[in-house]
């Protein structure tokens, strides 16, 4: 975008409140700067989305598998409408009650299961909409499985779902080895209780990023903000978050996620480079022969970078895939 673009509309059409995350952390000298870091964040929220829909997929039916093998159900009941969970004291979820008078549904349980609601009536309109209103077709667990939020998945990480005694048939930590086939390490007492809060808890960073995106919010939003390069940290650390939870799903993921092209594009896209080719910081190479050429492709190729190059009036940008250029 030529730096003489009048972005009076965009500005508008944006909103200043919108643009003023940018405003207030990086330091923009004009409009095209600062489109192009809204840009960059929209290019990456496209690659992150990718991602995250893959893991939350994996994540659901990883889940939906554990819930069906150790969840015992009557015929044409599905699991998660009779998991057991354990009830909380309503002064206080983290102390024992001795008062069963006191004792109530957990906020995580009761998000659990409205979301479960929702999926089921959402799963029903769909079938109304294909085979029309009148029909007694009935979702199948797949389908309702399908229609649910990632806070579901959130919620039934809870340690209201989760008791160390097999025999009350709580899902949790039985149903661990079908769900997820490694699990992070830790120390001490207590530990397949620890490692599900673990996985809980990325869990939620995982679906608050995913939020985040589907939002257009700036995905960097909660990185400590003291230059360019904590930015640049902050979404490393995001992607390997990501990578981690899918290799406790399953190693197998994991190895399709890091030798796949997701990961790289946006590796591609999260580095200082990047954000200055948004910003239209890096100078274009200029190509008047052909071992100049040569240099450039090699620079894409060893550093993984978009590089725009020109050659009298003719612009384009450069990248790297493997062993292809585009």
């Amino acid at each position: 975008m030529p730096k003489n673009f009048d972005f009076t509309d965009m500005v508008k059409l944006t909103s200043s409140a919108r643009l003023s995350s940018y405003r207030s952390i990086f330091t923009i000298a004009d409009d095209a700067e600062l489109f192009g870091l809204y840009s960059w964040n929209l290019e990456l929220s496209g690659a992150f989305c990718s991602l995250l829909q893959l893991i939350e997929v994996a994540l659901r039916n990883a889940i939906n598998e554990a819930g069906k093998k150790y969840i015992t159900t009557e015929h044409n009941v599905h699991w998660f409408n009779v998991i057991p969970y354990s009830l909380s004291c309503e002064i206080n979820s983290d102390v024992k009650c001795d008062d069963k008078d006191k004792l109530v549904k957990p906020a995580k349980v009761k998000g659990f299961e409205s979301g479960i609601v929702k999926a089921e009536r959402n799963a029903r309109k769909m079938l109304q909409k294909k085979l029309g209103k009148d029909t007694l077709a009935t979702p199948t667990l797949d389908q309702i499985v399908s229609q649910t939020d990632f806070s579901v998945w959130e919620h039934i990480l809870d340690k209201s779902f989760y008791d160390g005694d097999a025999s009350k048939g709580y899902l949790w930590p039985k149903g661990f080895a079908t769900a997820f086939k490694k699990m992070p390490m830790v120390t001490g007492k207590n530990r397949q209780f620890k490692q599900r809060d673990i996985i809980r808890r990325r869990v939620e960073a995982v679906r608050v990023l995913r939020n985040r995106v589907a939002h257009n919010e700036p995905i960097w939003k909660d990185a400590c903000f003291i230059d360019r390069s904590s930015v640049i940290h902050c979404l490393e650390e995001k992607i390997a978050d990501i990578v981690e939870l899918a290799y406790w799903i399953s190693p197998v993921l994991h190895a399709f996620i890091r030798d796949g092209a997701l990961v790289q594009r946006l590796k591609s896209i999260v580095c200082a480079y990047e954000m200055n080719n948004a910003m239209y910081l890096n100078l274009s190479s200029n190509i008047d022969s052909m071992e100049t050429l040569i240099q450039v492709l090699q620079e894409c190729h060893v550093y993984n970078r978009r590089i725009m190059i020109q050659n009298e009036n003719i612009k384009a940008m450069v990248c790297a895939n493997k062993n292809r250029f585009y």
